[in-house]
């Protein structure tokens, strides 16, 4: 059992978690955004060169780019929309959690009836898609 403590300790102890996990959280946020804006450096710089592979040591970096469909995020009014057509569509089992991301590579694949398709045109738009892959070679 864990010895008691004051509540003085409790207060200064909660207050020291706070403080590292919103440096952290905000810290990480910065890393995040210096790590997309860095993507699209990369995959313009490959773009421009031409080349979908960088060596550097023993380390190689691949670049995949291609567009994807993405529906309407959570937040959009629209999503409310794509929703009910997938129910109506039978397409969707309502055991089954309504997944967006799958929803626009089953599009992309054209593995949805031509119909269910044409309704949810509307509300698809094109993304660019980057993804780096980094991983150790040998020498």
């Amino acid at each position: 059992m864990a010895d008691p403590i004051t509540q003085d300790q409790l207060v200064k102890q909660s207050q020291a978690f706070i403080d590292e996990y919103l440096k952290l959280t905000d810290y990480k946020d910065k890393v995040e955004q210096r790590l997309e804006q860095l993507k699209a450096k990369v995959a313009k710089f490959s773009e421009q060169t031409n080349y979908k592979m960088f060596r550097s040591g023993n380390h190689l970096l691949k670049i995949y780019q291609s567009q994807r469909t993405a529906f309407p995020k959570a937040n959009d009014p629209d999503r409310k929309t794509v929703e009910q057509i997938m129910r109506e569509s039978k397409e969707l089992d309502q055991a089954i959690t309504f997944d967006i991301v799958k929803l626009g590579r089953s599009f992309d694949k054209g593995k949805l009836p031509k119909d269910l398709m044409q309704k949810l045109e509307p509300y698809s738009k094109k993304e660019n898609s980057v993804r780096l892959s980094m991983r150790e070679v040998k020498k």
